[in-house]
């Protein structure tokens, strides 16, 4: 056999190895859309984030201390935790924004999409600056000493930490709030690829990829959240945290988004007359 015959043999076993991934990428991506858009899935997703967030405080009885999330600098922390709102956004709009314009056949439906990832953004940039507000409101500046604790009048976080003393006080969790917020968010919009393609849209394997690593955040943040939740104590600001994300998202998407002038719910506008992928 010539060489010309065995590139040959490649190129076609290459071809059809890539048709049959492309296949079960497509058939994956169908079964999890379907999934999705079931009615109670919704439901049964934020019941059971609600009961790992309240059984965590049980669960940290079993967990071993000297695991790697017990490490508050640990890889999983420092990389996807800090970072999961820019993978949620990327991920999230990589998937609307050719579905919006495939949908509606026009560019501007993608302004939709993009003003509720704004918005999305607003809300972590807002909540991390009243997480901080509340830290400075609540705490107090000190130093540890042998019998206790000299308490300092230093007016703030940053003159006291300017100062080398150390600072208290209460806030909620920054991770825990972006480890809700974010699956919440991916939920809500994710779910329209479902509804479209229920309505005869026509998505090549790209974009069931897409999707389908939009399903994985669904998975990975609730999984990092619980580890922050089980490792990283105290409880309360993580629960507190949890409750303000849970706020933002009813205020958003049980909100604002009903009303006329708002961006609208995930889907409105993706088809002309009455069959919008609502």
């Amino acid at each position: 056999m010539g060489a010309w015959e065995l590139w040959g043999l490649a190129r076609r076993a290459l071809g059809l190895a890539g048709g049959l991934g492309a296949g079960l990428v497509q058939l994956a991506g169908e079964q999890a859309a379907w999934v999705l858009v079931l009615p109670g899935t919704r439901r049964a997703y934020h019941a059971g984030l609600a009961l790992l967030v309240l059984l965590s405080p049980l669960l940290r009885l079993y967990v071993s201390p000297h695991a790697v999330f017990a490490n508050p600098r640990n890889f999983f922390h420092v990389k996807l935790v800090a970072s999961a709102w820019g993978w949620t956004s990327l991920l999230v709009a990589g998937l609307l924004l050719p579905l919006a314009v495939g949908a509606a056949g026009r560019v501007g439906a993608a302004l939709r999409p993009l003003c509720r990832l704004a918005v999305g953004a607003g809300f972590w940039v807002g909540a991390r600056a009243a997480f901080a507000l509340a830290e400075d409101l609540t705490g107090h500046c000190y130093d540890p000493v042998p019998g206790g604790r000299l308490v300092n009048a230093l007016p703030s976080k940053a003159a006291c930490s300017a100062g080398g003393h150390r600072w208290t006080g209460f806030a909620p969790s920054a991770p825990a709030f972006l480890l809700t917020f974010c699956p919440l968010l991916v939920l809500e919009e994710a779910g329209v690829f479902g509804r479209c393609l229920a309505r005869g849209l026509r998505a090549g394997a790209a974009l069931h990829a897409l999707f389908l690593f939009n399903v994985a955040l669904l998975l990975l943040w609730p999984a990092l959240l619980v580890a922050t939740l089980l490792w990283q104590p105290p409880y309360a600001p993580h629960a507190a945290g949890t409750a303000t994300a849970t706020l933002c998202w009813a205020l958003a998407y049980r909100g604002w988004y009903r009303c006329r002038w708002s961006p609208g719910r995930p889907g409105t506008g993706l088809f002309p007359l009455a069959a919008e992928c609502a």
